[in-house]
């Protein structure tokens, strides 16, 4: 709106509002400036827009639960000061009013977001702008941070530690990592895209790294979810330990499990074998921290020993205390007889036992090894040994050993000085038998009337008669069984289950004298012989035999006619000029120790027919085969050399250089 005035007039202005978006003036003239006598008023009405705010917010993208947005109500600085007026979701009444133009807006759920406006005000009556365009604000559940460790949440002194932060949110968002360490702050600012960012490294942890860690991510000024702690504990060098399930002393043909442990941690360990200190390279047996021998052989006899590592660079563990592995061969004319015949035997209670051998009763000893050291019976009585009074500490395994050092039929035998006794035969039981197995009480060594059995430490019967029995025993019945009555719980006995013929297990030979102990322990007649063997011999074998014998069937065939005839398929007589040709070129391996090279070298002699001739045959193979060249030579040196002396000398210096190489190494890691 224009208007001229041609005069000076003295003006004022009055406002007059007029809806929310105009003012009106009103503008009177009063006296003229230069005396007029009359006055003259004239009203001059105009409108023009109010002014209207702009509403951002800081951050401007999604809000995140659990922080702060920032609304800004931004007015013309030249329009003078003025009060903001805030509204959510609708425009009346306001929410909150601020002598500022910012707002501070707590997030603390997704209800939180919406729709917000504002405008500004000023005087008495409160004179408002326009309202602000709506502002949306987006609110997102906030991300929880996790924290995650490498290699283990228990640690130990020593070795490399990560932990690492990961917070799960999409897109290319920049954070900034924040540690807190039992109230030491350590920031890391990096981003998501490059790892090594989110990652918080100990090359060299100690006990000062002991604690509880929590990490958070932010983006600019919004902050994730706490994650939950991580408690780090750290613990002295490691040390690894080793067991044996089921027993360390066993026949060849049996199975044994080696189990390497670290006590206290259990994550991320590879493991490494050593038998008579020399690395085992058969990786597959080692894997996941046992170290199975399927079927046993007389070769790995000798004293295991394991070590655990992990991370990069590599943490090792000390190696563990030793474990003496004892395999002795199986023989048909040598058996241990043990009186009462059972396993586990009461303190105090009396015991003999004796080796028995259809050719030479008196060339065997009865030997023992317990806790204390390996010796022969307390009261020796020619082949036999009496105990006319049992302690715990006569715990121990008892066997057969020839003049010539042969050991055979080991057997564990277990003192208890508790009232509860287990009953079990102390041979192992044939596939299809029946198992039978007592409670005995101390004072009356019968079976008490009420005991519960249990197997591998889980309740598998409750007999009110102290007895009880499986009819068809399988593989799947070996374990640990005990009975527990009211007046005590027995020690632990370990049950073996011969199963089938396993071909690539063991020989026929060996097989068949491992089942002619069993028809001796159990004194089974040579009429059930046939039954027995056809019984247990397994599927595959049974179905074998059958072809091998039609027309007839396997059960009109005597005993001995069964066993030449699957001994002649398993075992044909080699070629001679073959055999003496491998035996000719059987030479020691690199990861072969002496003691195995030895035992090879015989193994490979025996269809060679050398007779008289076998200790010349031995001595020359085994100086030929040595790959220790200053050993080889010692032997060439040696007059009126014989195999016994040849293997004496060859282990002699296989151990003295083990032994300077464990005190250079010791020497290495002083400095």
């Amino acid at each position: 709106m224009n208007v001229e005035i041609t005069k000076d007039y003295k003006w004022g202005a009055v406002l007059r509002e007029s809806g929310q978006q105009h003012i009106q003036l009103l503008y009177k003239a009063s006296q003229p400036i230069w005396g007029a006598t009359n006055d003259y008023n004239m009203d001059l009405i105009g409108s023009y827009l109010k002014p209207k705010p702009e509403l951002t917010s800081d951050p401007a993208g999604a809000a995140l639960t659990g922080n702060t947005v920032t609304l800004t109500c931004r007015m013309d600085p030249s329009t003078g000061n003025w009060d903001s007026y805030w509204y959510k979701h609708t425009l009346n009444p306001e929410t909150e009013k601020t002598e500022t133009n910012s707002y501070s807006l707590k997030i603390d759920s997704v209800s939180d977001g919406g729709q917000y406006w504002c405008r500004a005000g000023r005087g008495k009556p409160v004179y408002y702008t326009q309202y602000s365009d709506a502002l949306w604000v987006n609110v997102t559940v906030s991300p929880k941070a996790v924290v995650t460790v490498r290699p283990d949440e228990r640690v130990f002194r020593g070795e490399t530690v990560t932990l690492r932060c990961d917070i799960k949110w999409g897109g290319d968002t920049e954070w900034t990592y924040r540690w807190e360490i039992e109230g030491t702050n350590n920031q890391y600012k990096n981003t998501v895209s490059r790892t090594s960012t989110q990652e918080l490294n100990i090359s060299s942890v100690d006990l000062s790294h002991r604690g509880k860690y929590t990490c958070t991510g932010q983006i600019h000024t919004q902050s994730s979810q706490r994650s939950d702690a991580v408690t780090l504990t750290v613990s002295a060098e490691a040390q690894a330990s080793v067991r044996v399930s089921p027993q360390p002393w066993l026949t060849e043909g049996e199975s044994v499990t080696l189990i390497c442990e670290v006590s206290g941690s259990s994550k991320g360990w590879t493991f490494s074998w050593f038998r008579d200190h020399d690395h085992l390279s058969d990786s597959s047996r080692g894997a996941g921290g046992s170290y199975t021998l399927s079927p046993a052989a007389l070769q790995h006899t000798g004293v295991y020993t394991c070590r655990a590592e992990r991370g990069r660079p590599a943490y090792y563990t000390h190696n563990s205390s030793s474990q003496t592995l004892w395999i002795t061969g199986v023989s048909a004319s040598v058996s241990l007889v043990i009186n009462p015949s059972r396993s586990q035997h009461f303190s105090s209670d009396s015991l003999s036992l004796s080796c028995e051998d259809q050719s030479n009763s008196t060339g065997w000893t009865v030997r023992r090894y317990t806790d204390k050291d390996r010796q022969t019976c307390a009261k020796q009585t020619g082949s036999g040994c009496v105990m006319d009074s049992l302690s715990t500490s006569d715990t121990g395994v008892y066997w057969c050993e020839s003049e010539s050092g042969e050991k055979r039929r080991p057997r564990n035998i277990t003192v208890h000085d508790g009232e509860v006794i287990l009953e079990s035969s102390v041979d192992p039981v044939i596939e299809g038998e029946t198992l039978t197995l007592h409670c005995l009480h101390r004072s009356t060594n019968s079976p008490i009337l009420s005991a519960n059995f249990y197997k591998d430490g889980s309740l598998i019967q409750n007999q009110t008669t102290g007895e009880m029995s499986i009819t068809t025993v399988s593989k799947s019945h070996e374990g640990f069984y005990y009975c527990k009555t009211e007046r005590g719980q027995s020690l632990h006995s370990w049950i073996s289950v011969r199963g089938e013929f396993v071909p690539k297990a063991e020989s026929w030979s060996a097989y068949i004298e491992r089942l002619e102990l069993f028809f001796e322990a159990n004194g089974i007649r040579q009429e059930k012989q046939v039954a027995t063997l056809l019984s247990v011999m397994g599927a595959t074998t049974y179905g074998l035999l059958r072809n091998l014998v039609q027309p007839e069937k396997p059960k009109d065939k005597s005993y001995k006619d069964i066993v030449d005839t699957l001994k002649n398929h398993f075992e044909p007589k080699p070629l001679l000029i073959a055999e003496r040709f491998r035996f000719n070129h059987c030479n020691q391996r690199a990861d072969e120790t002496v003691t195995e090279y030895a035992a090879e070298l015989k193994q490979c002699a025996v269809s060679c027919e050398f007779g008289a001739t076998l200790d010349e045959a031995l001595r020359d193979r085994f100086v030929s085969g040595i790959r220790n060249e200053a050993c080889q030579r010692r032997l060439l040196s040696e007059s009126n050399l014989t195999f016994a002396r040849a293997f004496e000398i060859a282990l002699s210096m296989e151990t003295a250089e083990k032994d300077t190489q464990q005190l250079r190494g010791l020497d290495s890691r002083r400095v």
